[in-house]
């Protein structure tokens, strides 16, 4: 009986994501000129890509953490995991397009879209793990998952709201400042570590 191990589904999703990364950094041109300031003419691409690899490691960190909490690989938790790979491989074209001008309000929605279906797609994701998990009685596993500090903003109501208004008012007159915003999200909450894997590293010492 054919069943798909974690193993491989964790196998699969770096495959992915390291040709994600491989991409943006492709994006860099060299000069035509051997004088220092022709890659200054790459700055705008730099910061975009300085973010959108800050932001892809730290959603690899967040999937190796969920991937530890799954014990059962089922069909449906696959295809979403495909989906949430699916939304992550439009970083590297948001980036680049971010990377020429990164005060233009049309590049800059295109990124927030993409940033918006990703986190839906993250967080189906991490709902199908946790109803996986209570299937199979393993409640803890479950409530690690919801606690996680990345889940606990994203679902909570006042950051929602707040945060949805910033987006709209700061695109709509500033929309340059949304990177960031970009920024504070993956500095201070998807960067930080969940509650458990701070609590075993400190049992491994």
């Amino acid at each position: 009986m054919f069943m798909m191990t974690k193993s491989r589904l964790e196998g699969f999703t770096d495959g992915i994501l390291v040709i994600i990364f491989t991409i943006m950094i492709l994006e860099f041109k060299v000069p035509n000129s051997s004088n220092i300031t022709a890659i200054l003419k790459q700055f705008p691409y730099f910061i975009a890509y300085s973010i959108g690899w800050l932001f892809l490691g730290e959603a690899w960190y967040n999937h190796l953490y969920i991937a530890s909490k799954i014990h059962r690989v089922t069909h449906k938790l696959f295809v979403i995991n495909a989906l949430w790979l699916f939304t992550t491989s439009f970083l590297p074209l948001a980036t680049a397009w971010i990377g020429q001008d990164l005060s233009a309000r049309g590049t800059e929605i295109f990124y927030g879209l993409v940033f918006l279906v990703w986190t839906a797609a993250f967080l189906l994701l991490v709902f199908t793990a946790i109803l996986d998990n209570q299937k199979l009685g393993r409640l803890q596993e479950a409530e690690d998952l919801r606690q996680m500090r990345i889940v606990r903003y994203l679902t909570n109501p006042f950051a929602i709201v707040s945060q949805g208004l910033a987006w709209l008012l700061i695109l709509i007159f500033a929309p340059q400042f949304q990177l960031v915003i970009m920024v504070w999200q993956i500095l201070f909450i998807a960067g930080r570590t969940n509650v458990d894997i701070d609590r075993q590293h400190s049992l491994n010492r």
